[in-house]
């Protein structure tokens, strides 16, 4: 079958590679239907960060049909359409041993310390998969489930108060699905900011947002800023908005180190909140993919074949996209 390989930064190749096959009991072979290309999957790519084993496949976020399962898998059963739980933890940590496992200090991912989703077929172990609760929710939809459950641990951590006036910044998919949830939450006045006009205007238009551009952001005007970029201006920018008293969510992985002056948190008595990957946020976004598909159907979306991808890590790279998630379907030529 052909599938794409990483074997080091910058050196994706899309190439034939053998079919996998079940090995242990709990294992279950998957028919991918659609995976998505993760802002993760380009940071890898640009800077073999976690490149763990080599060649790999990568590919977190997928929506998949069972196959064939072990004799020892119990809850799925051929037929069944599934997504991926990305993470792969150590299970011995202080972390994971005190069921806080999405801290672990040694994180593996779906894709990195196994085969992922750029490929027509996968093996993935029982306790790796959930089976989605509405069979009918359509591929292009259900292929958000892990996306959305970053965007929603993201949200959870203001905890169940409302803020007023919500900054987000970025309009790519965390960006994007975070505005949803917020919405979905009855935040009334969210802002989105993005420095791709294109990609914002479509979005915000779809969505009813109210459009920020840079000239229009006014200081310390916003309750809460959720920076999903990576991008060093952009955390400039999103500490100069909160009001005092506010709060800062950083999403976004960033290639460089950053440098700020720690004053402005100290005195502006913000509070600065890192976020990766999830806590159990998983089941709850899999309930609520039937509920938010008409927004969710909003993302600028392109499918595209396999063959494609490396083309399109290099349009998504470039930032000039507007293109919030590329799809990959096993299926196209």
């Amino acid at each position: 079958m052909r599938a794409a390989c990483l074997y080091a930064a910058d050196d994706l190749r899309i190439e034939d590679v053998a079919e996998p096959v079940i090995v242990n009991e709990r294992d279950v072979l998957l028919r991918v239907e659609m995976a998505g290309i993760c802002g993760s999957d380009l940071h890898n790519f640009h800077t073999g960060q976690w490149i763990s084993r080599s060649p790999s496949v990568p590919g977190h976020e997928f929506v998949a049909t069972v196959l064939k399962t072990g004799a020892g898998v119990s809850a799925l059963k051929v037929g069944d359409r599934v997504v991926a739980d990305s993470r792969m933890p150590c299970l011995t940590c202080e972390k994971c041993r005190s069921g806080q496992g999405y801290l672990c200090s040694q994180m593996g991912f779906v894709g990195e310390v196994n085969d992922g989703g750029f490929a027509p077929l996968t093996v993935q172990a029982e306790q790796q998969l959930i089976r989605l609760p509405d069979q009918s929710v359509p591929y292009h939809i259900a292929v958000l489930a892990e996306p959305l459950a970053v965007a929603l641990h993201a949200v959870n951590r203001l905890g169940t108060a409302v803020p007023n006036d919500v900054l987000v910044m970025g309009a790519g998919t965390i960006g994007a699905l975070t505005a949803i949830l917020l919405q979905h939450r009855g935040v009334r006045n969210i802002a989105l900011f993005d420095t791709n006009q294109e990609r914002r205007k479509i979005f915000c238009k779809a969505l009813g947002l109210d459009m920020q551009g840079a000239g229009e952001l006014q200081g310390n005007a916003f309750d809460v800023c959720i920076d999903t970029t990576g991008s060093v201006g952009a955390f400039e920018t999103s500490l100069s908005s909160v009001k005092r008293g506010g709060d800062l969510v950083v999403v976004g992985l960033y290639g460089k180190n950053i440098t700020f002056d720690m004053n402005r948190i100290v005195e502006g008595g913000l509070r600065l909140s890192g976020c990766a990957a999830f806590d159990n946020e998983l089941e709850e976004s899999v309930l609520l993919l039937a509920e938010l598909a008409p927004k969710l159907a909003c993302l600028t979306c392109r499918q595209i074949s396999l063959d494609d991808v490396p083309a399109m890590y290099g349009e998504l790279s470039s930032g000039a996209s507007a293109v919030q998630k590329a799809l990959i379907r096993h299926d196209v030529i």
